[in-house]
C-alpha cells in the first residue's frame, strides 16, 4: 500500500490529525505545519494579552480602591479658602 505525501497550498507538506473532540471523535483532518505554527504563535499572543490585561485591572483597582497607606479610597486634596 503507497501513501502519497499531501501539500498544502503554501507548498508544506501537510499531516493527517485525529480529532480527540467530543463532537468531532476519532475524525480525521489535514493540516499544514504552517498553519499549526501560526496558530501556536496567535495562541502565545493571547496568553501574553490576558496576563497584560488582568495586571493592568488588578493597577487601576488598587489605584481607585485601595493602597493610599491605609486610607479607604483615594485621596482628595482640598484647596481651603482664606
Amino acid at each position: 500500500m503507497e501513501h502519497k505525501a499531501m501539500v498544502c497550498w503554501c507548498g508544506k507538506n501537510s499531516r493527517i490529525r485525529t480529532s480527540w473532540t467530543i463532537l468531532n471523535l476519532g475524525r480525521r483532518f489535514v493540516v499544514c505545519a504552517k498553519l499549526e505554527n501560526s496558530l501556536a504563535k496567535a495562541r502565545r499572543r493571547e496568553k501574553v494579552l490576558w496576563a497584560v490585561l488582568v495586571v493592568s485591572w488588578m493597577l487601576i483597582a488598587r489605584f481607585f480602591f485601595g493602597g493610599n497607606d491605609g486610607s479607604d479610597g483615594l485621596k482628595l486634596k482640598t484647596l481651603e479658602l482664606a
